[in-house]
């Protein structure tokens, strides 16, 4: 009489596990779906970054060029003058 009990709860217990096992897997699919679409999110945001490097560099570099071209500009103005202050009449 206890051995078929004793197969009922085997089995009954092999029937659980399995059921669990299935569900970690399922579980563990969802969660390696979700990490794959957050890395796809990640590199669409660093080569949107990187896409922003790019422009910031370029105006750095404008911004470098204009502020070059002022100081020589400065510098040839005053270049040329006696260096004597102005006077009042």
């Amino acid at each position: 009489m206890f051995i078929p009990v004793r197969l009922g709860v085997v089995a009954l217990s092999l029937v659980i596990v399995s059921g669990l096992a299935g569900c970690t897997d399922e579980e563990a699919e969802k969660r390696a779906a979700a990490a794959e679409e957050r890395a796809v999110a990640a590199e669409k945001r660093a080569a949107a970054a990187e896409e922003k490097i790019l422009i910031l560099e370029k105006e750095l570099k404008k911004a470098r060029q204009w502020s070059e071209a002022d100081r020589k500009a400065t510098e040839s103005r005053y270049e040329g003058s006696t260096g004597r202050g102005w006077t009042a009449f």
